[in-house]
């Protein structure tokens, strides 16, 4: 925990506390979870579990990091980027308000660094935003939210695109781990008079009624900055469908929206000859989505697709062949 993360997105994580609660399908397998088990008992996580504040000197850590950042500019080309709550959640509302207070007056001390606060709460964003949150002391800040399906998304999204922001902040997702089929372009969400409708997350566009009207630019128009895809990894991994992470990048591509792919996680595409080849890897094919099945029940054909269980490693993080590592301009 703290500097140097091999987090493919960040360069250190920083956690004033530690401590959590599942709230979704993608807490199912948290790594998090698993390191309080194996290191405290897992006595901080659950409901009503009590969050462990951390150390003075883990806390203080970002201005350490912070005094050190030109260095780091200097051999980089951009500023560090911290990854705050790898191990709690900075919009919980079962930690004592104070502990939030005192990490928002680090994150604002620390403007050479470039902070990724990353939440699956934010529904409680709203009311525990930092006091001067639009001053301009929290320009080097970004606020990026937790989805793995589309009813996540739909859920979520509009919450992340109604927080008040300034220009120099920024909005993102981290679709991990992808557990189905995802558009950011047609969310499903109904407007302030109760009419159904989809938006366009990426573009800012409002398609009103049946969704097969003319594209219209929304009034109150925002849209993601950065989009973060990636597969599941451990030892309970649950496999994702290629085409899951191939069609947000295309969705990104075509609106001009920062994608990055982090990993396959333990699966990757593979074929019947490759998985046939390798019987004691275990490998699975995708029937559509988001169903999975014994690959010898199924073939490849009509959207399914194989995959192979090979290992976070050997699957490395190549999407058709091609590196996608890209960031918002407000992380350079």
């Amino acid at each position: 925990m703290g500097a140097f993360s091999a987090i493919e997105w960040c360069d250190h994580t920083a956690n004033p506390w530690i401590g959590c609660q599942k709230v979704g399908p993608g807490c199912d397998h948290c790594y998090a979870e698993a390191r309080d088990n194996r290191f405290e008992g897992g006595a901080h996580w659950g409901p009503g579990a009590p969050r462990r504040r951390t150390a003075p000197a883990t806390r203080n850590a970002p201005l350490r990091w912070n005094r050190a950042a030109p260095a780091f500019h200097a051999g980089h080309g951009r500023w560090p980027r911290v990854f705050s709550g790898s191990l709690c959640d900075i919009f919980d509302n079962a930690v004592d308000p104070a502990w939030r207070k005192d990490h928002y007056q680090i994150v604002r001390e620390t403007k050479n660094l470039r902070w990724i606060l990353v939440t699956k709460r934010i529904g409680n964003a709203p009311a525990m935003l930092p006091e001067g949150w639009l001053d301009g002391g929290f320009d080097h800040v970004g606020i990026m939210i937790t989805t793995v399906n589309q009813a996540e998304i739909d859920r979520d999204v509009p919450k992340l695109l109604d927080l008040p922001m300034t220009g120099n902040q920024w909005r993102g997702v981290s679709y991990e781990p992808a557990l189905g089929p995802a558009d950011f372009s047609r969310l499903k969400v109904v407007n302030r008079y109760g009419f159904g409708g989809s938006y366009d997350a990426l573009r800012g566009l409002w398609r009103p009624g049946d969704d097969e009207g003319a594209a219209v630019a929304h009034p109150r128009a925002t849209v993601l900055d950065w989009i973060v895809c990636g597969g599941e990894s451990g030892d309970e991994a649950r496999p994702m469908h290629p085409d899951w992470a191939r069609a947000v990048r295309d969705q990104c591509a075509a609106a001009g929206t920062a994608f990055l792919f982090k990993q396959w996680g333990e699966w990757a595409p593979s074929t019947p000859e490759q998985a046939y080849a390798n019987p004691r890897s275990g490998w699975r094919c995708f029937a559509g989505h988001p169903h999975v099945a014994k690959a010898h029940e199924l073939y490849p054909e009509n959207g399914a697709a194989f995959v192979e269980r090979m290992g976070k490693k050997a699957a490395g993080r190549l999407l058709d062949g091609k590196l996608h590592h890209a960031f918002p301009r407000q992380l350079s």
